[in-house]
């Protein structure tokens, strides 16, 4: 199989082999309208696309799991946003 898990690299999330490039991130940027023509293109040649149909196949048989690390991804970005922010002074009266 050309989609892996390794513990310890992508905190253990399905990748493409070889690559380090999680079908989450592809799944994410094709939602984000990227064709994989254009992953492939922005990845300069590590990855082909048949990497990218081979991730994109993986998520359609394990949409339940894959929609879940999105999510978990999207939270903790949220989070992270809301420590950056500068802390709000209150105008004076």
């Amino acid at each position: 199989p050309n989609i892996v898990r390794v513990s310890g690299v992508q905190g253990g999330e399905p990748m493409i082999r070889g690559k380090q490039v999680t079908v989450a991130v592809v799944t994410a940027l094709i939602r984000q309208g990227q064709t994989p023509e254009e992953i492939v293109k922005d990845y300069a040649g590590r990855l082909t696309l048949a990497d990218i149909h081979d991730a994109l196949s993986y998520y359609y048989d394990h949409q339940a799991e894959i929609e879940e690390t999105l999510a978990a991804h999207n939270s903790a970005l949220v989070e992270a946003a809301q420590w950056k922010r500068p802390a709000r002074s209150e105008a004076p009266g």
